[in-house]
């Protein structure tokens, strides 16, 4: 499948999204949220794991600018744009697949907050991250819906208030980034975790992904019964002895 601005290739159990408008810096405009769901949503049934990275120096710049004036649309048509943010985030935080981020340059904005969904993100240590919306005017409430849940208050607000850049050691301290690495060996280290990954099979990976998200909010025994269900169907399934 073949999008102006958004590349899925598949490869066996490995989906590789790209984001390729490398001559914008990536910025998403609304219409290429459209094709990233899309592009996510397929890799999601169709691969185990994929791996979601820019072309070109940046990963993803922010967004195209909401501009005010004569020109500016109605607020409907406003909130429906930022719908489709919402929708591209959901798209992959909760994709079926495990889903690796490989950050290079800027992570600005929206381009951020897929950093913050994936599940695992390689930095290069070129990498840097903002929430710069509040720096342009308005709250950046999308973002915080999400990364409430994700980072300790203390450094998620920070960087909401303020709209600071952090780099990719920060990213790493704060837990919105787990490895750091060379800028020239980011992309074969992304290669070399999803090869690995791969490798263990969507019969353990998916079940496993799944689970994990309903332990993060299931009651303890709730899991509990869960996770014997889970485990044993899965044994089962295989025809190994537990």
């Amino acid at each position: 499948m073949k999008m102006p601005s958004v590349r899925y290739e598949k490869e066996n159990a490995l989906g590789r999204v790209t984001l390729a408008r490398a001559s914008e810096a990536n910025r998403l405009t609304f219409e290429m949220m459209e094709e990233l769901t899309q592009a996510l949503l397929q890799a999601g049934e169709e691969c185990d794991v994929i791996l979601l990275s820019g072309e070109g120096a940046d990963f993803c710049a922010g967004r195209e600018s909401v501009r005010g004036g004569a020109g500016l649309p109605p607020v409907n048509v406003i909130r429906e744009r930022f719908r489709r943010i919402v929708k591209m985030n959901d798209a992959l935080e909760f994709s079926p697949a495990v889903t690796v981020a490989a950050l290079r340059g800027r992570a600005y904005g929206p381009g951020a907050g897929l950093v913050s969904r994936a599940d695992i993100v390689l930095a290069s240590d070129t990498a840097r991250i903002a929430f710069p919306e509040i720096k342009e005017g308005f709250p950046p409430t999308v973002v915080i819906s999400h990364l409430a849940r994700k980072l300790s208050r203390r450094d998620g607000f920070e960087m909401v208030i303020t709209g600071r850049e952090i780099d990719a050691e920060e990213g790493r301290r704060i837990g919105m980034v787990n490895h750091v690495v060379a800028d020239g060996k980011l992309d074969a280290e992304a290669e070399r975790l999803c090869a690995e990954l791969c490798a263990l099979g969507g019969d353990s990976l998916k079940p496993t992904k799944s689970f994990y998200r309903f332990a993060e909010t299931a009651r303890p025994e709730a899991n509990a019964d869960h996770a014997v269900n889970l485990i044993a169907n899965a044994i089962h399934a295989k025809g190994n002895v537990g």
